[in-house]
């Protein structure tokens, strides 16, 4: 039994991995921020477990969700989630497109580009900035789609909020510490 159970947030998806060799990926991922903080305190790190959850918001199938296989171009996301992304930007500081009726068809890595330019204030080389707006990209349309899915999706939620309560169960933690999405997962969870 471990006695902190972590809960990630968004954007912890890792391709590849079965949902348990995930999760312990990504708690050992954690392990160090939490021995120099627990260090400071002259304490002994206690063991943890994260409750991996991110398969389940995927688009395909949860067995199928650890695939290697990714679409996290803006060009796979539906009409309503280009416009919930130009409007993320134009929010962060992009010029309102010509025609703001129609701002999901907005280039929006032209957007995210200029958006780019203008913080750095051209400082970066053309590759940086490429791989700036491809990273960019991705944890945009990650965001949109994985709180969609436990948002929208009842089924999922379902699921996301059965897998956290096996854990829970198992460890019977003194603590749960959560981030982000994990935290609203970890709320409703508990709360059920």
């Amino acid at each position: 039994m471990a006695p902190i159970v972590l809960v990630h947030g968004i954007f912890n998806h890792v391709r590849g991995m079965t949902p348990e060799t995930a999760g312990l990926r990504q708690a050992a991922v954690c392990l160090p921020g939490l021995a120099e903080d627990v260090g400071k305190l002259q304490a002994q790190v206690p063991e943890l477990v994260m409750a991996y959850y991110a398969d389940q918001l995927r688009q395909e199938f949860p067995a199928q969700a650890q695939s290697a296989r990714s679409e996290g171009d803006f060009e796979f996301l539906s009409g309503r989630h280009r416009v919930q992304a130009a409007e993320w930007l134009v929010a962060a500081g992009v010029p309102v497109p010509e025609d703001p009726q129609n701002v999901g068809l907005a280039p929006l890595r032209q957007m995210l580009g200029w958006l780019i330019d203008e913080r750095s204030r051209n400082r970066l080389g053309a590759a940086v900035t490429e791989q700036l707006i491809h990273r960019l990209e991705r944890v945009i349309v990650t965001n949109l789609r994985e709180v969609e899915a436990y948002t929208t999706w009842p089924e999922r939620r379902r699921l996301v909020r059965d897998r956290l309560a096996t854990v829970v169960r198992r460890e019977r933690p003194a603590v749960v510490i959560a981030h982000s999405l994990g935290s609203y997962v970890a709320y409703e969870t508990l709360h059920a």
